[in-house]
């Protein structure tokens, strides 16, 4: 049985003494420290998955010990403890990367449902790991920023949603970091060792996105020199990505709609039917409901 390292830190013997004493059971293994630079040198050879520290200590108080923690060994959970009259110093902790913070006096029940809570969330980073390492770099969770408790909430969607084959929308501000779960979401589903195609719908003319998504046959307009497959096609087997999709013309989004129903298409200037096997992610920065409202998102596509 695997069993949780976790170091607690405090310069209080006495309150360490009864840490241990009521925490020691056969699923934690654990360390003692009595300020930051101790902890810290523990650490290089007590590898723990969970810091316990309090903030207010000498030499190096919790604060700072929590900044060099996500410096020197980022993977590590951070639980604060605090007092009533520092609840400012738990929530800058938050802020900079801890977990959690805890109220003394001790609640131990508490603290061992907080640590359930994190050897679950541990589960989830370390489950369904991609099997190329090239990939496991690029599209871990660990590229995904934060141990809040909410990410982790994020993290099991990711999960619960990679190996449905449902069309999956993304809503969130730009820079939030779309374009990495639409990734996360791709390299954890059955679809893993087919192509991930991205397409940028924004950044797109409304004369170029239909030949774009769709390809084109020769002579279909000027310049069409040669048939060509696009998007669609080069996705079949894996999965499309289509960011930004609010911004996509309202008439390229009845083909969108087509394709998504039937899983057939037509090139551009073409006339066979072309069928494409392919799983869409989407993701705007804009309320479809909103544009569905003014007319500007089809509500069909939209639900």
């Amino acid at each position: 049985m695997h069993r949780i390292k976790l170091l607690f830190v405090d310069d209080e013997e006495a309150i360490q003494r009864l840490f241990c004493k009521y925490m020691t059971n056969e699923a934690l293994l654990i360390e003692t420290a009595s300020n930051g630079i101790e902890a810290l040198k523990t650490l290089k050879t007590f590898p723990a998955d969970i810091v316990i520290t309090d903030v207010m200590m000498p030499k190096m108080d919790g604060l700072a010990l929590l900044k060099e923690i996500k410096i020197r060994y980022p993977d590590i959970f951070v639980l604060i403890l605090t007092g009533y009259g520092t609840i400012e110093d738990a929530v800058k902790a938050i802020k900079d990367g801890a977990y959690d913070y805890i109220l003394k006096p001790f609640n131990f029940d508490v603290i061992k449902r907080l640590i359930e809570k994190i050897n679950g969330h541990k589960g989830v980073l370390q489950g369904n790991i991609f099997i190329e390492k090239e990939r496991r770099k690029k599209l871990r969770f660990d590229n995904i920023i934060g141990q809040d408790p909410k990410m982790f909430t994020i993290f099991q969607r990711i999960n619960d949603v990679a190996n449905a084959n449902a069309t999956v929308l993304i809503n969130g501000e730009t820079g939030t970091g779309k374009e990495l779960v639409a990734g996360a979401i791709h390299f954890r589903s059955s679809r893993r060792e087919g192509p991930s195609v991205k397409v940028n719908c924004a950044s797109l003319t409304e004369t170029l996105i239909n030949s774009e998504l769709f390809g084109h046959e020769k002579g279909s307009f000027t310049g069409a020199l040669s048939q060509k497959k696009r998007h669609f096609e080069l996705a079949n087997g894996g999965t499309i990505f289509l960011d930004e999709i609010g911004d996509m013309p309202t008439s390229t989004q009845v083909s969108l709609l087509r394709v998504l129903e039937s899983g057939s298409f037509h090139r551009v200037g073409g006339t066979s039917e072309l069928k494409v096997d392919t799983r869409f992610i989407c993701a705007t920065n804009k309320d479809l409901s909103d544009r569905v409202n003014n007319n500007l998102f089809r509500k069909d596509l939209f639900y």
